[in-house]
């Protein structure tokens, strides 16, 4: 034998070698590949999953499991015609396996929708059997007289299908979903049939209750309320409460009690006991949810933390925290009742009849959860009314909307586009990224793209197509992550001026809130009572201080400044650094209404440091008894924060920790300083000049002082003469004599 054969045996022993022990170290049961690919799934890798189990499909060809969590796995992924299949290899493999029959019931029904009508006859009389037999087999498997019930919404049998979600809810009464699911139907059945006279004929609540849902879709809100009302006082275990609190609130939108639905609100609240409680309000307020309060909402079980949550939700959304009532609560459900009368549309969301074909556009997690209105109506929902509306009817054009909404001190400008596709029937408005070159001239003076796609050559239309199409991706994005308060009436302004200062009381911060009612001007303007609130809420938006007045200008005028402004203060004292300030006022049957929301910090502190400055009208050297007296003085605040030229005014702060320890007392200069920021001056000249010097700062004043206390309280008048009238800043320093220790604090106003 050559030298090169013996060579080439041992070659072929080593690498046969290698492939017996690399082969059995990395040989895994069925089991563990099994689990390994389950395990992927459940981590979101879903294709990873796929193809492992795919591979053990190889191996197992005649493994039912392994078809039927392939055919889970597309199902879920919305792939229903990949799922069919691997269903249909289950069925070969077993003819009693539950999950397959199940599952290619709903693959059937899926599929049928993106058929014509024979073969989705055909498609649909499948689901039919498979359903069928799985009821026969065990009638208490998942949910499947509920989704059978889909099936005879789907063929527009919805008598049959409320009749299929009865029995599913009398199966599994403690499950969500099957509350959820009849729901669903009744109000389909509300919709798209005429089903008094079979509500006439029952005695049960769901019936009381879509009875009263008619009465309100009919426009018959007096009926309605007493209707709903009377399913209130008499509760049943049964039945939850919730929809009718929701339909009571809707009522309440249509027919402009809208100052009641705070109460109903709180009444939904304290109701929330069970888990189908939960879902029923979770799947009306679904509409407006942002990814994040998503991921919130699903991560709670508790229901006390729900109710917290919920609470929250309208909380943040809130325009003017310190008003009566959440305005943005009630809007919302007039936003909802309007989309249920425009918007609606139950039918087939498919491929075929989207106009985004090339799918441009991506949603966020709340838009899938929609199953009752068309894009147009999530959007309303979101942000009301747009401020723009464009359209155009051009022969051969597809049927077309586009909403512009301003840009607000939160979000940019928006603007949506709708088309209904040609192969599209009904109310089915669809977003899209994209429009034809002939709808731009509608909408020109919205943004430059509109002008550039109108008036480019070929090539470049191109290229704006696409910026357009970027633009819509981004709008659609923020859009439906997002929402808006809107107002339905032309709301005028009702300035007040005000702000807060805040010093150390013991361990706690007390927040001054110095404010003016410019009572001689609303005097003149005939306003007799105006409506004031301040809440003040920590950082979770709990509410920890509040007051309400409601005050006659007629006699706060006797009591006014000689400004015309009638001076008050509100004292509060927390332990919390920062609070959040809700000013609300109104003057009452009138449209004038002002609303703000500002945080304000103060800290306490172990070093030397000053509290806020508070700008004083006057200051006297004996108590008042009222609430401007501080200890022996009584500082009247200027809200408005405007001194006049040649007229004295007055400052007080004061200063902590300045006495150091072992001291008896302590040295320390106060130094003022004005710093010009914007001059009134309209001279050419004189602006010119201030652009090229800047800003000028300068020392007032510095006052050498003695203490022999921690707290210093300190106050100092002064007249500012003939200086530049404009707007300026005060700054105060403490320092310590013979000391690095110093502190500083400052103030802006206007000096007229």
């Amino acid at each position: 034998m050559s030298t090169f054969a013996v060579f080439h045996k041992i070659k072929m022993a080593f690498l046969i070698c290698i492939w017996v022990v690399l082969g059995f170290a990395n040989t895994e049961s069925f089991e563990d590949q099994y689990q390994k690919a389950m395990q992927l799934w459940r981590n979101g890798q879903d294709q990873q999953a796929i193809s492992d189990l795919q591979s053990l499909v190889r191996i197992n060809p005649d493994s039912t499991l392994l078809y039927s969590m392939l055919g889970q796995m597309e199902f879920q992924k919305g792939n229903v015609t990949k799922a069919r299949d691997w269903f249909k290899e289950a069925e070969k493999r077993s003819s009693d396996d539950l999950t397959v029959y199940y599952y290619l019931a709903l693959c059937y029904r899926e599929t049928g929708k993106h058929k014509a009508l024979l073969m989705r006859k055909n498609d649909w009389n499948k689901s039919e059997s498979y359903f069928e037999f799985v009821v026969k087999k065990y009638p208490a498997y998942q949910q499947v007289f509920y989704q059978w019930a889909v099936l005879e919404r789907y063929r527009g049998h919805y008598d049959k299908a409320v009749e299929l979600a009865e029995r599913q809810l009398a199966i599994t009464p403690g499950n969500p979903k099957s509350h959820l699911g009849l729901h669903t139907m009744l109000d389909l059945f509300l919709e798209y049939s005429d089903p008094l006279e079979w509500f006439e004929k029952r005695e049960d609540r769901w019936s009381e209750y879509f009875k009263a849902e008619f009465l309100r879709r009919q426009g018959d809100f007096a009926a309605a309320e007493k209707s709903l009302h009377a399913l209130i006082y008499q509760p049943d275990s049964t039945f939850s409460i919730i929809p009718v609190y929701l339909s009571l609130a809707q009522v309440y939108a249509q027919n402009g009690k809208a100052s009641q639905i705070n109460h109903i609100w709180e009444q939904i609240l304290s109701n929330l006991r069970t888990s189908v409680d939960v879902a029923f309000l979770f799947d009306d307020m679904k509409y407006i949810f942002t990814d994040k309060e998503l991921d919130a909402f699903s991560r709670l079980y508790n229901l006390k933390n729900i109710r917290h949550f919920f609470d929250r939700f309208w909380k943040r959304r809130n325009p003017i925290p310190a008003a009566p009532e959440n305005m943005r609560l009630a809007e919302h459900f007039k936003r909802v009742a309007i989309a249920e009368e425009k918007y609606r549309y139950d039918g087939f969301r498919l491929w075929f009849n989207n106009p985004d074909k090339l799918q441009y556009l991506h949603f966020p997690q709340s838009f899938w959860l929609n199953d009752k209105f068309n894009d147009k109506g999530l959007v309303y929902i979101r942000h009301g009314e747009p401020h723009e509306r464009a359209m155009d009817v051009i022969p051969g054009m597809p049927t077309n909307e586009s909403w512009l909404y301003y840009a607000n001190g939160s979000l940019p400008k928006l603007m949506f586009h709708f088309l209904i596709d040609e192969n599209a029937v009904g109310n089915n408005w669809r977003l899209t990224a994209q429009l034809p070159r002939a709808l731009m001239s509608s909408r020109l003076t919205w943004d430059h793209i509109f002008q550039r796609i109108y008036t480019g050559t070929p090539l470049e239309v191109i290229q704006y197509k696409n910026e357009l199409a970027e633009k819509s991706k981004q709008d659609v994005w923020i859009g439906l992550d997002t929402d808006r308060h809107t107002w339905q009436e032309e709301i005028k302004p009702l300035e007040i001026p005000f702000y807060v200062a805040g010093f150390q009381d013991s361990l706690q911060i007390r927040r001054e809130f110095y404010y003016g009612l410019p009572v001689s001007n609303w005097q003149q303007d005939s306003i007799k009572v105006v409506e004031f609130a301040l809440v003040v809420q920590d950082t979770l938006l709990n509410t920890v201080f509040k007051q309400r007045f409601d005050f006659d200008i007629q006699r706060l005028v006797k009591r006014m400044n000689k400004n015309g402004f009638w001076i008050d203060q509100i004292d509060f004292i927390g332990s919390e650094e920062i609070y959040r300030y809700n000013v609300y006022i109104r003057a009452k049957n009138t449209s004038k209404m002002e609303g703000y929301s500002f945080f304000h910090q103060s800290f306490l502190h172990r070093e030397l440091y000053l509290s806020d400055i508070e700008l004083a009208s006057d200051i006297l050297e004996k108590p008042l008894k009222s609430v401007f007296d501080k200890e022996s003085l009584t500082v009247i605040p200027n809200p408005r924060r405007i001194v006049e030229q040649g007229v004295p005014f007055f400052v007080y702060f004061e200063i902590y920790n300045i006495l150091p320890e072992n001291r008896q007392s302590v040295d320390f200069t106060l130094e003022y300083r004005f710093r010009l920021l914007k001059s009134h001056q309209t001279n050419i000249f004189s602006k010119i000049w201030g652009w090229i010097a800047g800003s000028e700062e300068q020392t007032f004043a510095k006052i050498d002082r003695k203490s022999d206390k921690p707290v210093s309280k300190e106050y100092i008048a002064f007249d500012l003469g003939d200086r530049k009238t404009g707007e300026y800043e005060l700054s105060i320093r403490a320092q310590i004599a013979n000391s690095h220790k110093k502190a500083e604090k400052s103030i802006k106003f206007e000096l007229r």
